[in-house]
């Protein structure tokens, strides 16, 4: 595989960016890098809430529920969407 510096001086070759002293580093693709920063931030939201202490216990579950509902898969898409889909394929409707 052949490998052309871009304007940042970066050569990216899989997942491996290579600079022009040839030191290597790993990165994540920017979508992914998005879609992990965002999942990261509900996580924290999520044990911000098992914290709270005006909450009752099944309060808390409800809203890490719908918290966890709107986390992105892979592709980032929304959980929930997935969910949805998966029941109207199931039904039939999809």
């Amino acid at each position: 595989m052949d490998c052309k510096f871009n304007d940042g001086g970066w050569c990216t070759l899989g997942y491996i960016q290579i600079n022009e002293k040839g030191e290597c580093e790993e990165y994540e693709p920017d979508e992914r890098r998005r879609i992990i920063e965002y999942n990261t931030r509900m996580v924290k939201l999520i044990e911000q809430l098992g914290k709270m202490e005006s909450l009752s216990e099944e309060d808390k579950k409800h809203f890490a529920t719908l918290l966890l509902l709107g986390m992105k898969t892979e592709d980032g898409e929304l959980v929930i969407d997935k969910i949805e889909k998966a029941l109207k394929e199931r039904d039939g409707r999809g």
